[in-house]
C-alpha cells in the first residue's frame, strides 16, 4: 500500500491574524510578574524563530506562536509596575500575601496579582478576581465573604504580609 504525504506550503510569519482580547481591567503587575513575562515572551520568540524555517512545524503551531507573542507584547506594553513594598502596613493590597482560615477550618495562603499572574492553583489570586476583591483592604481579625459559584464562603485573616 502507497502513502501520499501531503507537504504544507512554506508560509512566512503569520499575517492575518485575529484581532487580540483585551481586559477592561488596569494591567497591575507585580515586579516578579513582569520579570516572568519578559521571559516568557523572550522563550516564545526563540520557538518561533526556530519553527519558522522548519518545515515540521505547521502553520497552526506557527499562528499560536505568533499570537501569543503579540498577546504577550501587548500585555507588557500596557504593564502597570506596583511597587509591593510600599503598600499599607497592615492591610491586604497588590501583591500581599495573606493567610486567611475557612469556616471549616482549612488554611489558604493567597497573594494577590495582576491577571497575567494569577495561577490559583497555587494560591496567586488576581486583584480583581471575586476573592481578590474580597480580600483588598482587609486587615488581621476581619471576616471576608468570598462569592463563588459554588456558594459563599467567609474567610478570616489570620496574617498578613507584604509583597
Amino acid at each position: 500500500m502507497s502513502r501520499i504525504v501531503l507537504k504544507e506550503p512554506e508560509e512566512e510569519f503569520p499575517r492575518d491574524l485575529p484581532p487580540l482580547t483585551v481586559s477592561k481591567h488596569p494591567n497591575y503587575i507585580t515586579p516578579t510578574g513582569h520579570a516572568r513575562l519578559l521571559a516568557q515572551l523572550a522563550v516564545t520568540e526563540r520557538h518561533l524563530a526556530e519553527a519558522l524555517p522548519n518545515q515540521i512545524d505547521s502553520q497552526l503551531i506557527r499562528t499560536a506562536l505568533a499570537l501569543d507573542i503579540r498577546r504577550l507584547q501587548a500585555r507588557l506594553e500596557t504593564a502597570i509596575p506596583v511597587e509591593t513594598h510600599a503598600q499599607i502596613a497592615g492591610q491586604i493590597g497588590f501583591g500581599a500575601f495573606a493567610l486567611a482560615r475557612d469556616t471549616t477550618g482549612h488554611e489558604h495562603r493567597y497573594q494577590i496579582v495582576g491577571e497575567d499572574e494569577a495561577e490559583p492553583r497555587v494560591g496567586r489570586i488576581s486583584w480583581c478576581s471575586p476573592l481578590g476583591k474580597a480580600l483588598m483592604g482587609a486587615r488581621v481579625g476581619d471576616f471576608v465573604l468570598w462569592e463563588r459559584p459554588a456558594g459563599e464562603l467567609e474567610l478570616e485573616i489570620l496574617s498578613i504580609r507584604p509583597g
